[in-house]
């Protein structure tokens, strides 16, 4: 089953969203609780653990009034009920046109699952109709979102690299900011000295390494491990930080928790994307330019984040559209342009950019930077 992202109108899915059409009275109820459970039948995996499942539950339940429910299979219901035995409800992959029971649609729940992201990506929180007691975290929602999508849809999703056993020791760097410092030691220094303390950086035992990730075990009390947390892992033989967001995380025991790393990059800078500033007129009589500066991990192109230009920002300060210079780069003055905000994090935002080329002398005039 296919659907198409782009006919989604954001300001009309948030105008409308949660708005719901159902029967009233008991014949509403047995519906709505018939259909919340059909999402769940398609929503519960292995690979939901913990507070993922409450998340799973909250939107199934917000967006069950939207199924489409019939006795007859079409390309509109492909998904059939189990009616074999007296098991509870459960969907079937793919229903045959010669099946008995309910058919089922999920292209409107895909829909308003679509615009749900949105509107959580654009407000930076859970809606209230979801979220009633304001529990649930932005980053960790929008990864459950991610799942749902895949199975409504009917997606098989297969682990991207094989994941091999190994054992030994890495450090983890958390917290964007003494993230950034300890790349910026490395591109200062030639190294990474860890000279100092710094409480968000500690050793941690590697269990299982993949092409794309790694698989980690953290000892004491660890509520800084949340999903789509921006870390950084090194060996001590390594002069580069390599750049990961936290996909998994699973406590196995009181003080030990199992934590799952998708890599980003393997040689990450610390620059600063600066913007031409509003100036006062005083400023403007003298030979003083004034920036905006934003303090930003650059990533470049890796088959780890599928060949895309990467700025990482510790909050969302900066503008889908715009054009910014990245000044002393490796490769100089680098002119990038902002296409899309990727993913937000507990502590970091990642945006999707075009580089431009090298800056140059001459000035764009409605940005003020110069390519």
């Amino acid at each position: 089953m296919k659907f198409d992202l782009s006919l989604i109108s954001l300001s009309s899915s948030m105008a409308d969203w949660p708005r719901r059409r159902r029967p009233d009275g008991e014949a509403g109820r047995l519906q709505k609780q018939l259909s919340h459970l059909v999402l769940l039948s398609r929503t519960l995996t292995v690979d939901l653990r913990g507070r993922q499942i409450l998340v799973a539950d909250r939107i199934a339940d917000a967006l069950s009034g939207f199924i489409k429910v019939s006795e007859s299979h079409s390309e509109q219901t492909p998904f059939g009920q189990n009616t074999e035995g007296n098991s509870p409800p459960t969907m079937l992959t793919q229903s045959s046109a010669g099946g008995k029971g309910l058919f089922y649609g999920l292209d409107k729940s895909l829909l308003e699952l679509a615009a749900l992201e949105n509107l959580i990506t654009t407000q930076n929180k859970v809606p209230t109709k979801v979220d009633p007691y304001g529990m649930l975290d932005v980053a960790e929602t929008l990864t459950v979102i991610r799942h749902l999508r895949n199975r409504w849809s009917g997606r098989v999703v297969k682990r991207e690299a094989d994941r091999k056993p190994v054992t030994g020791k890495l450090k983890i760097a958390r917290d964007f900011n003494v993230l950034r410092q300890m790349i910026s030691l490395v591109g200062a220094r030639g190294g990474s000295s860890l000279k100092g303390i710094y409480l968000t950086v500690e050793d941690c035992e590697v269990e299982d390494v993949s092409a794309t990730g790694v698989g980690i075990k953290v000892t004491g009390r660890k509520g800084w491990a949340k999903i789509g947390l921006l870390v950084g892992l090194k060996t001590e033989r390594d002069v580069n930080w390599r750049i990961g967001v936290i996909r998994r995380v699973q406590p196995v025991k009181h003080d030990e928790t199992q934590v799952g790393v998708q890599f980003l990059s393997r040689d990450p800078e610390s620059v600063r994307a600066t913007l031409r500033a509003n100036v006062s007129d005083w400023e403007k009589t003298t030979d003083v330019q004034s920036y905006d500066n934003k303090l930003a991990l650059y990533l470049r192109p890796d088959e780890l984040n599928d060949n895309n230009h990467l700025l990482i920002c510790g909050k969302a300060e900066l503008k889908l559209g715009t054009k910014y210079t990245l000044p002393g780069t490796r490769d100089g003055d680098v002119a990038m342009r902002v296409t899309d905000q990727q993913e937000l994090g507990p502590d970091s935002v990642i945006y999707r950019c075009e580089r431009l080329g090298v800056a140059h002398s001459s000035t764009d005039s409605d940005t003020g930077i110069s390519i």
